[in-house]
């Protein structure tokens, strides 16, 4: 197989075709220092920026993003999981509202636009009218946790270099993977009774094509026998940019460089499944080759509620447009708000990620299902 490789590559332009045949610490590193992945904004230059990404790295600290050169490393916050308000505002900006600035003007909204972004606003914001608390107080009723990234970037306490052959499992993912606005001992990998150490893999705005270059780059740097991967946003996309990262589209969309701006005009939705159904084949066909055992939970966003809604889970309040497509859709709004305590079962802290139960649920899915 590798002849095989090696004699396509020379069909190719060798440097452009080297850059994946990497061991997988540098592959990682090509993710995790993207943007879409919490990477750092000071990675690339002001005119490769779209302007809502220069207004948030001129008024949001540069704190709570992956930095390679202060790997490994131990923060408080990460990404859009950050207790301010500029980062609600980042994230409205992202749900299709104003720019990231403290002037916009909503009347240049369209009027459906206007008419979702007044919704999920209402929605997000719900909580400081249920619980009488602000973005703070909001954070103060989740457990407090930090987020230990190793040398790759990775949420792990241990590094991939520690590791040996076929002595550990690892399990790829999205953001819900990394564990987004939850401790690590209440995600769903967390939660497998494997005997063999847990190596988390995982990456924000992750998509199966993520998943097939960081699998097929981690087994030939180190071998395994057995992986896990949960994908509940599968019609991602993923593209590399100028400076070397793999930055993931969420819709076909980027929403921070303004290389990829016009990148939905040609990644239609049918585009994207077909990208989809070749790194899906893709990864069942490594593993089959490598006799390697894999769970898979592949979904994307609509299944995902759907499977939410059979197992009787709250959703996260910015899919509120699934109640009117999906019959017995249930927010995280509506939940029992009379014990604050409850609210980590249904939701993570930063308002998008699922909660602890949709994590028992997965591990409980992976642990049922049969092996592809």
């Amino acid at each position: 197989m590798e002849d095989r490789l090696l004699r396509a590559a020379q069909h190719l332009d060798k440097e452009y075709f080297e850059q994946f045949n990497v061991s997988y610490p540098e592959m990682a590193l090509k993710f995790n220092r993207a943007i879409t992945r919490g990477g750092d904004p000071d990675s690339y230059r002001d005119e490769d920026l779209l302007e809502t990404t220069l207004q948030m790295r001129r008024e949001q600290n540069n704190e709570y993003t992956v930095q390679a050169e202060k790997l490994p490393t131990e923060v408080p916050y990460l990404s859009l999981d950050v207790a301010n308000e500029q980062i609600e505002d980042l994230k409205m900006s992202l749900g299709g509202g104003p720019a990231f600035t403290k002037d916009s003007d909503k009347k240049t909204l369209d009027p459906l636009s206007k008419s979702i972004y007044k919704r999920l606003h209402k929605q997000t914001y719900m909580y400081q009218d249920l619980l009488n608390v602000d973005k703070q107080g909001w954070y103060d009723q989740f457990p407090q946790f930090t987020y230990k990234l190793n040398k790759q970037g990775d949420r792990n306490d241990f590094d991939f270099e520690d590791l040996t052959d076929n002595e550990f499992i690892p399990v790829f993912g999205d953001s819900n993977t990394v564990g987004m606005g939850l401790p690590v001992s209440e995600l769903w990998h967390s939660k497998l009774k494997e005997e063999l150490p847990i190596y988390n893999a995982g990456t924000i705005c992750g998509s199966l094509m993520d998943v097939y270059m960081l699998l097929v780059s981690m087994y030939k740097t180190k071998k395994f026998k057995k992986t896990y991967i949960c994908i509940p946003h599968s019609e991602r996309f993923s593209a590399v940019s100028d400076k070397g990262m793999v930055e993931g589209l969420v819709n076909g969309r980027h929403w921070f460089l303004k290389q990829f701006v016009e990148a939905d005009t040609f990644l239609n939705n049918n585009t994207r499944q077909m990208y989809r159904w070749v790194a899906l084949q893709g990864i069942i066909n490594f593993c089959l080759l490598n006799n390697i055992e894999v769970r898979l939970f592949d979904k994307n966003t609509f299944a995902t509620v759907t499977w939410c809604t059979e197992n009787e889970l709250y959703v996260p309040n910015w899919m509120f447009l699934f109640k009117h497509m999906i019959k017995g859709v249930k927010l995280v709004n509506e939940c029992s708000t009379d014990d604050v305590t409850q609210w980590p079962k249904h939701i993570a802290r930063d308002h998008i990620h699922f909660g602890t139960l949709w994590h028992d649920k997965v591990a409980e899915y992976m642990l049922t299902t049969t092996e592809i």
